[in-house]
């Protein structure tokens, strides 16, 4: 095949047949946002485990009377807490942040 038969063959393609179809704008948006959201979630948790949170770690347990307690770690003081009500952590809480 001759080199001007070649060029003039590539030029009698499509776009559409040289290269495959795109995906949908919408969709290749949200996936490179949720992709980011992704590795921005892991980011900050690898950050936490190298250099440590200091925010409190709080769990809810329940006690054989069906009454709520709720179980708080603070790694800035090093603490285990825990409170009868929702109220009285969120005053604690509140006075950690302000101090």
């Amino acid at each position: 095949m001759k080199q001007p038969d070649l060029y003039a063959r590539l030029e009698l393609l499509s776009p559409e047949a040289q290269f495959p179809a795109e995906v949908p704008r919408s969709h290749a948006a949200r996936v490179r946002r949720n992709t980011w959201a992704q590795l921005r979630k892991k980011g900050i948790s690898l950050l936490n485990y190298f250099c440590g949170s200091t925010d409190p770690r709080i769990s809810v347990e329940q006690t054989r009377h069906r009454v709520s307690r709720y179980r708080v770690f603070d790694p800035v003081t090093q603490q285990h807490l825990s409170f009868g009500s929702e109220p009285e952590l969120r005053v604690w809480l509140d006075q950690r942040y302000y101090q």
